[in-house]
This record gives C-alpha cells, sequence and structure tokens, in this order.
C-alpha cells in the first residue's frame, strides 16, 4: 500500500468535499490548493496513479472526479 504524502493528501480530502455526489467537476486551481501549479499537477499525477481521482483534463481549470475505494 502507497501513503500520500500530506500536500496529496490533502489535496484528495479536498477534492471528496468538492465533488460529492461522484460525478465530474470542473475546479479552479484557486478551489484547490495554495501550492504552485507545477506541485498541483504532480499531486493528481499520484491521485490518477494510485486510481483515487480521474483528471479528464488538466491546466488552469480541472475536471475531476473521485474513484470509488
Amino acid at each position: 500500500m502507497t501513503t500520500l504524502d500530506e500536500r496529496t493528501g490533502a489535496l484528495l480530502e479536498r477534492i471528496c468535499a468538492l465533488c460529492e455526489g461522484g460525478g465530474y467537476r470542473l475546479l479552479e486551481e484557486a478551489e484547490l490548493s495554495p501550492c504552485a501549479p507545477e506541485a498541483l499537477a504532480e499531486a493528481f499525477a499520484c491521485l490518477s496513479d494510485l486510481r483515487l481521482a480521474d483528471v479528464r483534463y488538466a491546466g488552469e481549470v480541472y475536471c475531476v472526479r473521485v474513484l470509488p475505494a
């Protein structure tokens, strides 16, 4: 089992709170994290690799949904 670092764990908690209902949601960088965009992209890549979240596109706006456990 892989342990999430603090930043990635906090991002997962945030998107869980913002994506209630299980569907995709468009989220702006400002809604997600005070991290630099590169750090945010890295955290999303980790969540995607671990199959915890699906990210359809990224940039200043992310299309995200939390995947079921």
